[in-house]
């Protein structure tokens, strides 16, 4: 946005430059030529020498033809000008009439205060004048401040421009028609002295397509969660991020990062001793390390580190472990959930065997970008031969 902004300020600076040569090409022209037919035609009159009534007779024309030659100077440049003008204005014209996003041009009405006071629109191109069903004349005309009769489109225009004149700033925003089903990029900028050019960029198909490949997703998403519930009797829970947000307790710790496996054992150790400080009663019958410790290690070896926070629910112990890297594919899920020993690079591989052993429910949310996993512990622990058994089959 400011990179377009400075864009157009260098734009009118260089037509303001362009303009004053111009004029100073003019008017030194003008001045010479001035100049010359002073000094040339006195010096011939001095040269011929003529009687003193014969010389003012010549004076006269002198002085007429002064003027003559004046007026056609004057001709020349302004049918220069103009012929400039006329072809700027027919470029203007053709860009107007013919841009593919739809253009309107306002005027800002201000009061003896210099501030806003309405609104006038003054030019539409044929593009929007198909949007909003008027024809030129019904559009041009309108105002802010008579507001029946005009569409939901043509208000938000009215509004947008508003905003940006009354700031005197550009500005930029969205727009979705509900009754068109339409989404709209907006862009209000000055284009003269208190006028304002609105573009409307109509982003429909790529919006809509975002929210079918959204909606794909979600149903790709939900039929795992249902297979993944079914299999591991409810244990596995795939959530959205705002979903998970809602399952946390209350927190018992600040997010506290992990970047380097040196790392691991103070974290361990600060989980351990949450636990016994919070829920002595089951805190030595459950193994909240390995688990815990598991889900760390995958943040170091598939993001680079991330986050663990504990919580405490409904008489359970929340670990909540995150980080910023690529997300779990979707497709190696079931295998790694379900396949003991199962591991790739994108994939929680053993660790996730044991976490779905030893807790009581495992949340999980991923996406490019983000994954959240919720290891939930409660007055319930495998028997240590089972853990055993676990990671003999691991190695």
């Amino acid at each position: 946005m400011r990179k377009t902004t400075t864009d157009r300020g260098e734009g009118r600076r260089r037509r303001r430059r362009a303009a004053r040569r111009m004029a100073l090409q003019y008017a030194l022209t003008y001045a010479v030529v001035a100049v010359l037919w002073v000094l040339l035609s006195d010096r011939v009159l001095e040269w011929m020498a003529l009687p003193d009534d014969v010389e003012s007779i010549v004076g006269s024309l002198k002085g007429i033809g002064f003027v003559v030659v004046t007026a056609v100077l004057l001709l020349v440049f302004g049918l220069r000008y103009f012929g400039r003008l006329e072809a700027s204005q027919e470029r203007y014209t053709r860009l107007f009439e013919n841009a593919v996003e739809g253009l309107t041009v306002f005027h800002a009405v201000r009061d003896r205060e210099g501030k806003l006071s309405d609104l006038e629109l003054v030019d539409v191109n044929p593009i929007q004048l198909e949007r909003i069903g008027l024809s030129r004349g019904e559009a041009v005309g309108r105002r802010l401040s008579h507001p029946d009769g005009l569409d939901e489109r043509t208000r938000s225009y009215l509004e947008v421009v508003a905003s940006a004149a009354g700031t005197g700033t550009s500005a930029r925003s969205e727009l979705y028609v509900e009754d068109d089903n339409a989404y709209e990029l907006l862009e209000a900028y000055p284009v003269g002295r208190d006028r304002w050019a609105l573009s409307a960029l109509d982003i429909s198909k790529v919006r809509h397509a975002e929210r079918a490949l959204r909606r794909q997703e979600e149903d790709i998403r939900r039929a795992y969660v249902d297979v993944l519930d079914a299999v591991t009797g409810g244990k596995l829970i795939l959530l959205t991020e705002e979903e998970l947000a809602e399952q946390l307790g209350l927190p018992l710790t600040e997010p506290e990062p992990i970047e380097a496996a040196s790392e691991l054992s103070r974290a361990r150790s600060v989980i351990s001793s949450t636990v016994s400080e919070h829920f002595p009663e089951w805190a030595s019958s459950v193994d909240v390390r390995t688990p815990s410790g598991e889900a760390l290690v995958n943040a170091l070896r598939h993001a680079g580190g991330g986050t663990y926070q504990l919580f405490a629910g409904d008489d359970k112990l929340q670990v909540l472990v995150r980080d910023d890297g690529p997300g779990i594919d979707f497709r190696t899920l079931p295998r790694a959930t379900l396949q003991r020993g199962y591991s790739t690079a994108a994939s929680l591989g053993m660790g996730f065997t044991i976490m779905l052993q030893v807790c009581e429910r495992v949340l999980l949310s991923t996406r490019p970008g983000r994954t959240s996993l919720v290891l939930e512990f409660a007055d319930r622990g495998p028997l240590a031969e089972e853990l055993d058994e676990i990671a003999a089959e691991a190695s």
